[in-house]
């Protein structure tokens, strides 16, 4: 468990400143769209949650009351830190706000009938604020953890989906109860809200931004709630579903191993930079709405996390050979070998840009599934941490349901989720600007300072098989 260090002397509050299938009976194309994956676990030993100050100031000691500490709404009162004083932060607000709509990693692909079918993190305790970084004018409610993105957070291919999310009046943003969110045990909060949905874009997540799957912007949504809870940290996961089209990447790639085409990624890769290069602006600008829409209900910069994700895997070249198939994971060895080692990398150095416009903290995801990728465990699937190639079988009798009969396939599953949540639990803990989660020698995830080179071709493997 992870508990709020407090290290005596603490200083007083003044000190602190701061994708439409259709079927005949002839042939059936399937949308196999990608969202967010969706899968509590007990940890040894104990993380604790640094809390920061700012320099003493001359004011004598007085009780933190964080009901009455009212202050000008729109001014940002949080402190200055200086990297000697980072020692102690506040984390006091919450992760909220999550929400996909047409961005889940989507994999469209032609299919015949006879097609085979195929993080309890503990963050603990954040204790209450200082003064300086209590909200400008404080809300009354629960102490709030929310998430906003895509299907990585929402948790497509978690299973256990809100019934409402899942394709009710139309709405399939696929939030899961297994999803990141729901899997961090932090001490102190007391609300964890998704507003993550499954293909959302970075439209999806604007102030002025479009309306996904029913539902209206995220950041308009994370606005509403930041008026009744106290929000501690925003989790973002977004930015594949632009410009680098990933579900449209891997629709194509697996198309080209079906139809045995040449492998997809020679044409893919011809304009890979370019699509980075304009994805960094949005997410930059969809992050800064999340900030905007936090300081005009009166929160100062320094009260509350935000934080950009960035994205892993799903696939690995070195999968047996009997799973490279329509029942598993039927992708070319060379385009799964792109992916892994260039695709993700690369995109992580955009977002990882694109966090440091937007004055966020940022959590490398490049590396995170190495090891335990779908299809990787042979026999033994309870060693992955990604589906495979999931088809919902029931649904294709509904016209409603069939095109989104494979959103599930190659997003995080509910064990994915579970270590997702273990790392990023670990990272809301420290006061360090950006790092990253790998696997360790014992197979589970962990936090760790040294990011890979903004190369994109670097690509970290812990557990070759």
């Amino acid at each position: 468990m992870i508990l709020v260090e407090v290290r005596p002397p603490i200083r007083p509050p003044e000190a602190c400143h701061d994708d439409a299938a259709h079927s005949s009976r002839e042939n059936l194309a399937i949308a196999i769209q990608g969202g967010s994956a969706r899968s509590s676990a007990d940890f040894p030993g104990s993380r604790r949650l640094r809390i920061r100050c700012g320099p003493r100031a001359a004011a004598s000691p007085t009780p933190i009351d964080d009901s009455t500490a009212h202050r000008p709404a729109g001014r940002d009162h949080s402190p200055r830190r200086d990297p000697e004083t980072a020692l102690n932060s506040t984390v006091e607000q919450g992760m909220r706000t999550m929400a996909d709509r047409g961005g889940r990693w989507l994999i469209s692909a032609s299919v015949l009938v006879l097609l085979a079918s195929v993080v309890a993190v503990t963050v603990k305790s954040w204790d209450h604020p200082t003064d300086s970084e209590q909200p400008s004018t404080t809300p009354v409610g629960p102490l709030t953890v929310v998430t906003l993105g895509d299907s990585i957070l929402s948790g497509e291919g978690a299973g256990a989906y809100e019934t409402v999310t899942d394709g009710v009046n139309g709405n399939w943003c696929h939030r899961s109860a297994n999803a990141v969110v729901h899997r961090l045990d932090v001490a102190g909060v007391e609300a964890r809200i998704n507003l993550a949905c499954s293909g959302a874009s970075t439209e999806d997540l604007l102030v002025d931004g479009t309306t996904q799957w029913t539902e209206p912007s995220q950041t308009h949504r994370l606005a509403e709630l930041a008026k009744v809870h106290r929000i501690a940290a925003v989790v973002v996961s977004v930015g594949a579903n632009d410009d680098p089209g990933f579900s449209r990447l891997m629709s194509d790639c697996l198309h080209a191993r079906i139809l045995l085409d040449p492998p997809c990624s020679h044409v893919i890769g011809q304009d890979w930079r370019q699509r980075l290069d304009a994805v960094v602006p949005k997410v930059s600008r969809a992050l800064r709405d999340v900030r905007s829409v936090l300081a005009e209900a009166g929160y100062g910069k320094g009260s509350y996390q935000l934080i950009q994700l960035s994205y892993t895997s799903p696939l690995a070249p070195d999968i047996p050979e009997e799973l490279r198939n329509l029942s598993a994971c039927p992708f070319h060895t060379e385009d799964l070998a792109w992916i892994r080692d260039h695709a993700v990398g690369s995109l992580s150095d955009a977002l990882r840009e694109a966090a440091e416009r937007a004055d966020a903290r940022f959590l490398d995801l490049s590396r995170a599934g190495h090891g335990h990728e779908a299809c990787t465990g042979g026999d033994d699937l309870g060693s992955e941490w990604f589906t495979r190639l999931t088809l919902d079988w029931d649904s294709f009798g509904d016209a409603e349901r069939v095109e989104h009969v494979s959103v599930q396939s190659f997003h995080p599953n509910s064990e994915g989720h579970r270590q997702f949540a273990r790392c990023i639990g670990e990272f809301l803990g420290t006061a360090d600007r950006e790092a990253a989660c790998v696997p360790d020698h014992d197979g589970d995830l962990r936090l760790t300072t040294d990011l890979p080179n903004r190369s994109g071709d670097e690509v970290f493997v812990a557990h070759p098989r």
